[in-house]
């Protein structure tokens, strides 16, 4: 996440603070925007931080914000988003 209006978004939206808050700032840093964005859109702010850091079902268990950081992952991600917000599950 490099926008900075993005990132205060984020931070409002309750990241600062904890060594473990820190460490999921540096990793939604590190995603593309637009899962951001995509998340943010649907879920709003503090959904979106929630729903980045927690397991989805959707991604075999695994972490959006993790899996956007892979190669691929930012696609796999948004993808996801697109399904959920469409309510195309499966």
């Amino acid at each position: 996440m490099k926008d900075p209006e993005l990132l205060r978004q984020a931070a409002q939206a309750g990241i600062a603070g904890s060594i473990e808050r820190l460490d999921l700032l540096g990793k939604l840093l590190a995603i593309d925007d637009g899962v951001y964005r995509e998340a943010a859109a649907l879920f709003g702010a503090e959904g979106a931080v929630e729903w980045l850091t927690t397991p989805a079902h959707g991604l075999g268990g695994r972490i959006p914000v993790d899996v956007a950081a892979t190669e691929g992952g930012t696609a796999q991600v948004i993808a996801l988003i697109g399904r959920i917000k469409f309510n195309v599950l499966g």
